[in-house]
């Protein structure tokens, strides 16, 4: 019994497939019991309708091309960073040892400033990932019908909650900045 409810299942399908290659759509509906009519048909959005969830998927884009200017700008003081580790490293190497002590405290600051940018980086690139799904989300439950109102809330409070905190992470390190300043100002070997 199962065996020939496979082979007519079978057969069904490759009728199916011939009459959609004959380009006969009334047997290929008898065929495909899925495509009657006492089943829903996956609707074809108007054009309007796809201009319009263009334009809601590509509005979280703004957050993205803010947070590159983030970036962008982290990135700059990382490597403005780096190039000052670079040189008090060679000074190190050239110093007494009184001096010695004073530069390493200045790496330190530099080695722990770097970090922090290194931190705002990393949460900035992921709310920029997070923004990404949620538009490929956004985009894709509004063409396909799909209720994506709690994952997309979820992924828009994510995106900003790594926002918010690299922001935090940003200022910890522009105090740090200050701080290294008034120690190699005030502090600095003769």
């Amino acid at each position: 019994m199962a065996n020939r409810n496979r082979l007519q299942s079978f057969t069904r399908i490759s009728r199916g497939f011939n009459a959609l290659r004959q380009r006969d759509p009334r047997s290929s509906i008898r065929a495909f019991p899925l495509l009657q009519r006492n089943h829903v048909q996956p609707a074809i959005p108007e054009p309007i309708d796809v201009l319009r969830i263009i334009q809601a998927a590509v509005a979280p884009v703004v957050l993205i091309s803010g947070v590159g200017l983030l970036l962008l700008t982290l990135s700059a003081r990382l490597g403005r960073i780096v190039d000052r580790t670079r040189i008090v490293a060679a000074e190190r190497r050239a110093a007494t040892p009184t001096q010695r002590d004073w530069l390493d405290t200045q790496i330190s600051i530099l080695e722990h400033r770097a970090r922090l940018i290194r931190l705002a980086l990393a949460l900035s690139a992921t709310s920029v990932g997070v923004i990404g799904v949620l538009i490929a989300v956004l985009f894709l439950g509004l063409l396909l019908g799909w209720n994506v109102t709690i994952v997309c809330t979820l992924l828009f409070v994510t995106a900003l909650m790594c926002l918010v905190v690299a922001m935090f992470v940003f200022v910890r390190e522009l105090f740090q900045s200050l701080t290294a300043l008034k120690l190699s100002v005030h502090s600095a070997p003769d």
